[in-house]
């Protein structure tokens, strides 16, 4: 299991005409807004029925308050940003700030990315180390962390 609440394997997402080791993955975490009458359950059923229920699933996090966190398989870009997989992802969020779900102004919520580790060369992963440390303080104003808490 890639993660501690999906008890299926890795599956790969990518257009049939892709050849890549490039995959991303993506960690979403939502809380029940204080106006919310749905449950937060009822909040990641609801998201679930509108997202590709073999892409993407959902857990408990015990980080959050009252929250989930959706985690999909790894995808390559042009698969995350094809009409359907975009529009679901649309569909899904539209309907959880419709039911008080929030991700965004909160004390707890993030969002994560995941990249294969196939694809970074040593270069890579200097370039990324300096960047992210060139960059630093843009980092903590986007993530709202501190050194603290990051």
């Amino acid at each position: 299991a890639y993660h501690s609440g999906h008890t299926g394997g890795l599956e790969f997402y990518k257009l049939p005409s892709e050849s890549t080791e490039l995959y991303y993955g993506i960690e979403l975490e939502v809380e029940r807004g204080k106006e919310s009458e749905c449950t937060i359950d009822c909040l990641a059923a609801e998201a679930l029925e509108r997202l590709n229920s073999d892409l993407w699933h959902c857990e408990r996090d015990g980080s959050l308050n009252d929250g989930c966190e959706f985690i999909s398989q790894p995808m390559t870009y042009n698969y995350l940003v094809s009409p359907e997989t975009k529009d679901k992802i649309k569909c899904a969020l539209d309907h959880l700030i419709k039911l008080g779900g929030r991700s965004y102004n909160t004390s707890s919520c993030e969002l994560h990315f995941h990249v294969s580790r196939a694809v970074l060369t040593p270069q890579a992963i200097v370039n990324l180390l300096v960047t992210t440390s060139r960059f630093k303080d843009v980092i903590f104003k986007l993530s709202r962390r501190t050194e603290a808490n990051f």
